[in-house]
Parts: C-alpha cells; sequence; structure tokens
C-alpha cells in the first residue's frame, strides 16, 4: 500500500506538469489507428479544387483558387442535384465580381462558407466571411492545434468576438451537421455550461485536465475529434474533382440530400494539416477532409449513436493509477524471483493495456503511461520497503 501511495504521489506530480502529455498522446494516437474500419460517411460528398483546376483557369481573373465564374457554374450544378448543405471550405473575403454569383451567395440558403477568427499569432483580427452571404450562414475555420502540431481535438463554438473580422459563434463543422440535422427535425440547445444538447446526444466540453491532456487552452467549446476510422483520413467520403463535377462526370444521385463541401486539395495551399495518422508532408490531411471528420463526427453521433472520446473525472484517474502501483507493490511482495516477477509485470501490463484498448473501443479514453510508471516502480521500491521492515529492531 505504502509503495502504491508513494509513486502513485510521484507520478501525479510528473503527470500534472505535462511531463508525460507527449506519451499519453502517442499510445491515444495509436489506440485511434488500431481501431477497426468503418464505412465512409454516405451522408457526405467533398469536391476538390486540385492543382489541375486552378491552372485550367488560366488567365481567367480570379482571386484566390477559384473565379467568380467557375464558382458559380459549381454552384449552379450543385443546386440542381438538390443537396441538402453545400459548404464552402473558401475564404472570401471579397464581394463577387460578377452579378449572377453574388446573387447566388445572398440567396442560397443551403450554401454555409466561412470567415476565420483571430490568431494573436499570425492574424490578430482573423478574415472576413463573404460580404454577400447572412452571417447566419456563416461558420468559423479554425482548428486546434497539439503542441506536436497534429489535430486531435474539434472546436464546436466560441464566445462572440465584437473586435474581430468573424464574429461567428458556430464552427463551419457544426454549421453544416446542424443545417442537415434541421431537416429532420433535430434542433440544438445549450445547457447552463455551455454544452451542445441535441435530441439524442450532448456534446460535453473538455475540462483543463482530460485524461492524458494535461497542459491544453480548453476554452470554447471543445471535444476530442474521433476521426472515422477509414483506410486513410481522405477516404471519410466519396471526393469529386471540380473538373470532373463542371464535365458532367458525377451521377446527381451522389449530391442530391447530402453535405457537400467545397475545398482545395493542394500541397502548396496552405490548408494541410497533421493528424495522429501522420505528420510528415506526405501524410497531411486537406482542411476540408478535416471539416468533414468533424462533420461526420456529429452527424454519427447524434444519428448513429457513434461514440464521442470521453474521459474519467481526475479523482477516478488517480485512484486507476493507485489501484496499479498496489498491484506493482503486492507482485514484488509474494514473487521474490526476479525471473517470476519479471513474468508477472508483463503479464500485468498486458492486461492492463487490454482493458484500456477495450474501454477505449467503447469512446473511454483512460491513462496507459501513468498506471504503467507506478507498476513497475512500486514492484521495484516494495521490496526495499520489505528489507527495511524486516531490519527495524
Amino acid at each position: 500500500m505504502l509503495s502504491g501511495f508513494v509513486t502513485t504521489a510521484v507520478v501525479g506530480v510528473v503527470r500534472t506538469v505535462g511531463w508525460l502529455q507527449t506519451t499519453e498522446l502517442a499510445l491515444y494516437d495509436q489506440f485511434l489507428r488500431s481501431r477497426p474500419m468503418e464505412p465512409p460517411d454516405p451522408r457526405l460528398l467533398i469536391v476538390t479544387v486540385t492543382d489541375q483546376d486552378i491552372q485550367a483557369q488560366g488567365a481567367e481573373p480570379r482571386r484566390g483558387s477559384l473565379s467568380d465564374r467557375n464558382l458559380a457554374q459549381l454552384l449552379n450544378a450543385l443546386e440542381a442535384a438538390n443537396p441538402r448543405v453545400i459548404g464552402l471550405d473558401i475564404y472570401r473575403d471579397f464581394p463577387a465580381a460578377q452579378p449572377a454569383l453574388a446573387k447566388i451567395l445572398a440567396q442560397n440558403d443551403r450554401l454555409i462558407s466561412i470567415c476565420k477568427r483571430p490568431d494573436p499569432k499570425d492574424n490578430p483580427v482573423g478574415i472576413l466571411p463573404p460580404p454577400e452571404m447572412p452571417a447566419s450562414q456563416i461558420g468559423f475555420s479554425d482548428f486546434v492545434q497539439d503542441p506536436d502540431g497534429s489535430l486531435r481535438r474539434q472546436l464546436l463554438t466560441m464566445t462572440n468576438n465584437p473586435a474581430s473580422h468573424c464574429t461567428a459563434a458556430y464552427a463551419f463543422s457544426t454549421q453544416l451537421a446542424l443545417r442537415y440535422l434541421a431537416e429532420d427535425g433535430i434542433t440544438a440547445s445549450f445547457t447552463d455550461k455551455g454544452d451542445l444538447v441535441l435530441k439524442q446526444r450532448q456534446f460535453q466540453r473538455l475540462s483543463d485536465r482530460f485524461s492524458g491532456y494535461q497542459t491544453i487552452d480548453n476554452r470554447g467549446l471543445q471535444m476530442l475529434l474521433n476521426y472515422r476510422q477509414t483506410a486513410s483520413p481522405q477516404e471519410i467520403a466519396p471526393v469529386v474533382t471540380l473538373g470532373e463535377l463542371l464535365a458532367g462526370q458525377v451521377n446527381p444521385k451522389s449530391i442530391e440530400d447530402r453535405i457537400v463541401l467545397i475545398g482545395v486539395a493542394s500541397a502548396t495551399s496552405g490548408d494541410n494539416w497533421s493528424t495522429p495518422y501522420g505528420r510528415s508532408f506526405s501524410s497531411r490531411v486537406p482542411g476540408v477532409v478535416v471539416q468533414a471528420h468533424m462533420t461526420s463526427q456529429i452527424l454519427s453521433a447524434e444519428i448513429d449513436r457513434r461514440p464521442l472520446i470521453q474521459a474519467w473525472p481526475l479523482w477516478q484517474d488517480y485512484l486507476w493509477v493507485l489501484a496499479w502501483g498496489i498491484v506493482g507493490g503486492l507482485l514484488s511482495m509474494l514473487l521474490h524471483r526476479w525471473v517470476w516477477l519479471l513474468g508477472a509485470i508483463v503479464l500485468v501490463l498486458v492486461i492492463l493495456v487490454s482493458m484500456g484498448w477495450v474501454l477505449f473501443l467503447r469512446g473511454v479514453w483512460i491513462p496507459i503511461a501513468p498506471p504503467v510508471m507506478t507498476l513497475v516502480l512500486s514492484s521495484l521500491i516494495a521490496p526495499n520497503l520489505r528489507l527495511s521492515k524486516g531490519n527495524a529492531p
């Protein structure tokens, strides 16, 4: 018991200051990547603007990745196929030069677009939304990166910032999901704590200490992003290119009643992100694909009862860690030969990790590195405590 309490106290201090966060997140990523495969989300379709699509526009007047003419053609083609929601994940902080496009942006009530909230380091005022579109059809595009650059969390809402160019309170993905669900009569409300509540599911915000997270900024309504487990993150939904859609090569049935997300998929766009599935340049995921995962998480949690990733309360975390410290002490007290003790520790570690894995599959992320440390350390110091007791007068 004494060895369990001592090692839990030591590991608790180390964990609280954040020294185990990198290890715990690495184990979290491994669990995430090792889950059983899931089918793509049938409610989504992604339209990508590729390098070839950008080059094909030639000398046509444009600001950014899409000319007014091409964007108007794209939106008209999508509208004709009767999607449920259209999400434009491309910044347009300038007025449309073509009256036809301006009219579409102002009048298409299925269309959701983006703005960017302030970033103290890179952009202290943010990026404006399309000036033609009503505020009710705008969502912020901001992501939350961990210190290693990976996207593991999802922002659903943020408090209004009147000093910002972007005053949207809902994230782009939240807007898309809520518009989709509204067609089924599902509306959103909020608890006194600001948690989002739908018909079947409540989305609880991350606490400042949430399982392996010990040193995070948890402002806004954040939750862990439970990526859909497909062969690669890009396979979250069917993908077509701008060129294919404008050439009439896309079956309208694949658009009907879906959420259609439009975004740039270019290695040079600056909108490519590291995820638990890879941080190398070649493994980065286009922002529009990340938005698709975030949108899918909300829809799947509400409609399909797919688990959200939750965590135990802090006190339960430390009871769990203490229990394994006591187990380590008991093993060393019962098994005096190092070979037997080592074999028992390995077996218990397999049981510990297996329990963590089974709970993770059910949507519960529990500490793994801290109980491993207490188990091993306790098994090492308990014999010394036993010898001290035996040599006492």
